[in-house]
C-alpha cells in the first residue's frame, strides 16, 4: 500500500524530527548548563576577591582610624617648653637622614630613665654632593643649645644615615667629623635583630659604620609613643610649630605599621608604609634612640655631673636608700 507506506515514513520522518529536536534542546540545556556552572565559578572567584577586598579596604579604614586618632591624640598631647631646652634634659643627641635634595635631622634631649623630649625637627636644603649643605648641617650640630637659666649643651653625639644614594658623602663627613662624635649608619630590617646590632668597618673608606636593627627600633619607638603619663622613656613633643613637630610631622612618626605576610611558606610581620606618608620622623626618632643607646649612659651620674647642687642634696636619701636595695645588674652593653 503505497499510500500506507508514505504515511509510514512520513511519520518516522516526524519521529526523527521529534528524537531531533529533543536532542537538540537537550543539548543546548547541557551546554547551557555547562555555562552556568563556569559563570558560576567565575562569579565565585570575582566574590572572594570583593570579599577579600571589603576585609583590606575595612581594615586600611580601621588603621587610617586609628592612625588619625594617635595624630590628633599627639598634637594636643605637645608642651610649652619654659626654654629651648626644658628642664629634665641631661643630654643631646642628633640623627641625620639623607635624601637627594635634602638632609633632614631631629635632635633628642634624654634624661633619667630614658625620658625623652623633641627639640627641633628640620631640614637642610641642598644636595649631598655640596660642600655648602654639610656646612649648613654643621650650623647645626655644632651650636649650644640654652635652658632657661643660660646654661646649655651641645650635642654628645649623631648618627648619619649612610644607606641611600650619596654614600661616599656621608663616609666623607663622618671621617672628617669622627672626633666630634658622628657616626655613619646603615639599616638592616628583619625580626632578631637587635636595634643596636653591631659596628663594622665601611669598605670604602674604613671608618666606623654602626650597623642598626631597624624593625626592632621601630617596635621599641611605637611602645614608647604608647606610653601616655611623663617618666621613663616618655617622649615629650613641643608646642612651637616652629620647631617642627606639627601635623606631618607626627603622621610621619606613626607612617608605619606590622603586616603578616607568607613568604617561603612560613607566616613572617613586615613593617608597611602607609601610601603617600613620608616615613622620615619615625627613621629618625629610631636613629635618635639608638644613639642615645649606644652612649651607655649612666644617668645618675649623669645628673649629678650636670647638677651638682641637686645630686648634694640629694645625697643622704640615696645611700639611705642603697642600703636597702639591692643595685640590680645592667644588661646595657657598651658597643664603643
Amino acid at each position: 500500500n503505497v499510500k500506507g507506506g508514505q504515511t509510514r515514513a512520513a511519520g518516522d520522518q516526524d519521529g526523527f524530527r521529534r528524537l531531533a529536536r529533543r536532542l537538540l534542546e537537550n543539548l543546548v540545556l547541557l551546554q547551557s548548563n555547562m555555562v552556568g556552572v563556569f559563570l558560576l565559578q567565575h562569579l565565585k572567584k570575582h566574590i572572594q576577591r570583593a570579599l577579600v577586598l571589603v576585609v583590606l579596604l575595612a581594615h586600611v579604614r580601621k588603621l587610617q582610624h586609628i592612625k588619625h586618632r594617635f595624630k590628633v591624640l599627639f598634637l594636643r598631647r605637645r608642651e610649652t617648653y619654659r626654654a629651648e631646652l626644658p628642664e629634665g634634659v641631661l643630654l643631646l643627641t642628633a640623627a641625620v637622614d639623607v635624601q637627594g635634595n635634602r638632609l633632614e635631622y631631629e635632635i633628642c634631649g634624654w634624661g633619667v630613665g630614658e625620658e625623652s623630649w623633641g627639640i627641633q625637627k628640620g631640614i637642610v636644603l641642598g644636595k649631598p654632593n655640596h660642600p655648602k649643605t654639610w656646612e649648613l648641617l654643621d650650623d647645626v650640630l655644632e651650636r649650644t643649645y640654652s635652658f632657661a637659666d643660660g646654661s646649655g649643651l651641645k650635642i654628645t653625639r649623631s648618627f648619619i644615615d649612610s644607606g641611600g644614594l650619596n654614600t661616599a658623602q656621608v663616609y666623607d663627613y663622618c671621617k672628617r667629623n669622627a672626633a666630634k662624635q658622628r657616626f655613619a649608619i646603615k639599616g638592616q630590617g628583619g625580626p632578631g635583630i637587635p636595634l643596636l646590632h653591631r659596628i663594622g668597618r665601611a669598605k670604602i673608606s674604613g671608618i666606623a659604620l654602626v650597623m642598626l636593627g631597624v624593625d626592632d627600633g621601630k617596635q621599641q619607638v611605637m611602645n614608647r609613643l604608647a606610653i601616655d603619663s611623663p617618666g621613663p622613656q616618655f617622649f615629650h613633643f613641643p608646642k612651637d610649630d616652629g620647631r617642627g613637630y606639627d601635623e606631618l610631622y607626627f603622621k610621619g612618626i606613626i607612617s608605619e605599621h606590622k603586616r603578616q605576610v607568607i613568604r617561603g611558606g612560613q607566616i613572617k610581620e613586615i613593617w608597611e608604609t602607609t601610601t603617600g606618608v613620608r616615613n622620615e620622623p619615625l627613621d629618625l626618632r629610631v636613629y635618635n634612640l639608638a644613639c642615645m643607646k649606644s652612649l651607655n649612659i649612666d644617668w645618675a651620674k649623669q645628673k649629678e655631673l650636670l647638677h651638682p647642687e641637686e645630686a648634694k642634696a640629694a645625697a643622704p636619701a640615696a645611700n639611705a636608700a642603697r642600703s636597702t636595695v639591692a643595685k640590680p645588674k645592667s644588661r646595657a652593653v657598651d658597643i664603643w
